[in-house]
């Protein structure tokens, strides 16, 4: 698979000066990308740079490519979005502290759309990592993994990778905070609900 990472825990954060392993290469010789998102940045072909950022998370995932191990590090402040995760093998990183700074997705205010949500087919790799979703108007879950097991899509759901750590969920109004539909083989740690009715709900999968 071109571009796949070493592993899906290996990221390190670069913002606040902290120093970043080196870039993995695929067997292929293909390098991931690294970009960076800024609630100060602006969304443009020439941008992406730690000088020079895009503005949201969505408009980075347009410039990932499926399968390449491509990493979006996503500077402190609010992003008010829904996150569609259309390419296999990305990683969602936020640089900001744990309470002063932090990184949070707050969804676009729509109700029928989960915050950030791991399309049919692309679970592959997926890491979010250091982010808190502070949704207060979505009914669907935070975050919904969804991969089904008879799924044709980029990536096969046989073998699939993802983490979820350091994540937060506050909010009185998803019902669930984080959905695994058929997600396998997956590592989820030090999370953090408070307002889901249910924390983490599984379905979708025998083998869940």
């Amino acid at each position: 698979m071109s571009g796949t990472p070493y592993n899906v825990e290996s990221n390190l954060l670069v913002f606040g000066g902290l120093a970043s392993a080196p870039d993995p290469i695929g067997s292929d010789g293909i390098v991931p990308r690294k970009f960076w998102v800024s609630v100060n940045g602006t969304n443009g072909d020439s941008n992406g740079s730690p000088q020079f950022p895009f503005r949201t998370i969505t408009f980075a995932l347009s410039k990932c490519v499926t399968a390449r191990g491509d990493t979006i590090f996503v500077g402190p402040g609010n992003y008010a979005e829904t996150v569609d995760v259309n390419k296999a093998y990305v990683s969602i990183i936020g640089t900001g502290g744990r309470h002063n700074g932090i990184t949070q997705i707050v969804g676009d205010g729509s109700t029928a759309r989960a915050t950030v949500r791991v399309l049919e087919g692309f679970l592959g790799g997926f890491t979010l990592k250091n982010i808190e979703l502070d949704v207060t108007t979505v009914t669907q879950p935070a975050l919904h993994l969804q991969t089904s097991n008879t799924s044709s899509g980029a990536q096969s759901n046989l073998g699939m990778r993802f983490l979820i750590d350091n994540v937060a969920v506050r909010s009185a109004q998803p019902n669930v905070g984080i959905l695994l539909e058929g997600a396998q083989v997956g590592k989820i740690s030090r999370i953090t609900m408070r307002g889901p009715t249910i924390g983490i709900a599984l379905c979708g999968s025998v083998e869940n």
